[in-house]
């Protein structure tokens, strides 16, 4: 049945009207929201392939191997030490630590991280990934042990508490923080419970 002149101009009206509602749904979400994902459900960047995960933990990496190489630097970290790290991430971390100490116990929650993160520490054979939540884990049952993470953001304070809090805790701590947690810790403002028990440290 053929249309009328009325009904085209309806259906005009009703397309630019959707298209005005889309181009108003869009604006409201941010572009990194929005950007659709690859067909294969992977990631590429410069470490690696990895698959495509949801952060959120707040938890930014290190990427920088430079970086990373004049932090340890800065520790007490040698070829005869253990060495904890919490939230592996990409592994950029963890292929530094191997190479300057003798065992890497690296947790990483992120179950497709740690996937991605199995095969390229293979050859590294100081290397034990853990597909765990660090904090749903029990710590080394001897406290001889160091830590070196660049930690969650999110769950900073948790994180500290039980470093510092068990019976086991590690002689050494090295942790890349919040800048803003990190001057609360250190009590640089006014002392607090939290900064004053880690005065030992």
């Amino acid at each position: 049945m053929p249309f009328s002149g009325k009904e085209k101009t309806i259906s005009g009206n009703q397309k630019r009207t959707e298209k005005k509602k889309q181009t108003r749904n869009e604006k409201t979400i941010p572009a990194a929201v929005r950007r659709p994902p690859s067909k294969s459900g992977v990631r590429k960047s410069k470490g690696g392939v990895f698959p495509r995960t949801k952060y959120s933990i707040s938890q930014n990496f290190l990427t920088s191997s430079i970086t990373i190489k004049k932090l340890l630097q800065k520790t007490s970290i040698r070829k005869t030490d253990s060495v904890v790290e919490i939230g592996a991430g990409k592994g950029h971390m963890t292929k530094e630590l191997a190479v300057v100490c003798r065992q890497v116990t690296a947790y990483e929650a992120d179950w497709a991280l740690a996937d991605a993160l199995v095969p390229k520490m293979a050859q590294y054979k100081n290397v034990r990934i853990i597909k765990k939540d660090f904090l749903r884990t029990p710590l080394p049952p001897k406290g001889d042990y160091k830590v070196f993470s660049n930690i969650p953001f999110s769950i900073t304070s948790d994180i500290i508490r039980k470093l510092t809090e068990k019976e086991s805790s590690p002689t050494d701590i090295w942790i890349v923080m919040e800048k803003g947690a990190a001057v609360r810790f250190l009590g640089k403002k006014y002392e607090t419970p939290a900064s004053l028990s880690l005065k030992p440290f």
